[in-house]
C-alpha cells in the first residue's frame, strides 16, 4: 500500500558536482576577479556602480504586497485541504497535488508563503512566478511524487501549463518512475 502524501520525501536538488570541485572553481574565479581588479582599478568603480544600481532597483522595485494581501483576504480559512478538494484526488494522484501545493508555496516570496493557493491560480498573473519557476516546480514535483519528466514533448499539455491545475493534469500524463519511493 502506498504511503499517505504527507509522508512523501522532500525534494533533493541535483548539485552541480561534488563540493570540492565547486569550491575549487569558485576560488579560481575569485582569484581571477581579484587579479583583474588589481590590474585595472577602473573596473572596480564600474562594478561598484553596477552593484549600487541593483540595490536601488531592488529597493524601489515593484511591490507585490497589496496583491498578495488581497489574495489572503479573499481566501481566509483555505488550506491545502481546499486545494486537494478542488483537485479531486480520486482522479488525480494526491502525491502530485501535495507536491505542487508545497513546491509552489516554496517559490513564492518569503513574506507571502502563507498565501493559500487555489487550483485555478495562474502562475504569472496570480502568483507572480516566471516560467523558470514553473519548470523548477515541475522538476521538484516529479522527483517527490515519483514521476518522470522524460519526453515531455509527447505530453498533450506540453506548453499549455498556466495554472496549478494545469500542472497537476500535466504531471498526471507523465510516466511513473519504476522503483519510485512509496510505490
Amino acid at each position: 500500500m502506498r504511503k499517505p502524501s504527507r509522508q512523501m520525501p522532500a525534494y533533493v536538488p541535483d548539485n552541480a558536482g561534488p563540493a570540492p570541485v565547486r569550491y575549487g572553481v569558485l576560488t579560481m574565479m575569485l582569484a581571477g576577479f581579484a587579479g583583474v581588479v588589481i590590474a585595472k582599478p577602473a573596473i572596480l568603480a564600474c562594478i561598484a556602480a553596477f552593484i549600487l544600481f541593483i540595490v536601488v532597483v531592488s529597493f524601489f522595485g515593484k511591490d507585490d504586497t497589496p496583491h498578495f494581501q488581497a489574495l489572503k483576504e479573499q481566501r481566509l480559512g483555505e488550506s491545502i485541504c481546499t486545494f486537494a478538494r478542488a483537485a479531486d484526488c480520486r482522479h488525480n494522484d494526491s502525491w502530485i497535488v501535495r507536491a505542487i501545493y508545497e513546491e509552489t508555496k516554496a517559490c513564492l516570496p518569503e513574506n507571502h508563503r502563507d498565501t493559500p493557493l487555489r487550483w485555478d491560480d495562474h502562475f504569472v498573473d496570480d502568483l507572480k512566478l516566471e516560467s523558470e519557476d514553473v519548470e523548477d516546480i515541475a522538476e521538484a514535483v516529479a522527483q517527490r511524487a515519483g514521476y518522470s519528466l522524460d519526453d515531455c514533448s509527447a505530453n498533450p499539455l506540453n506548453g499549455k501549463v498556466s495554472t496549478l491545475g494545469d500542472l497537476v493534469l500535466f504531471m498526471m500524463q507523465q510516466p511513473i518512475c519504476t522503483g519510485a519511493a512509496g510505490r
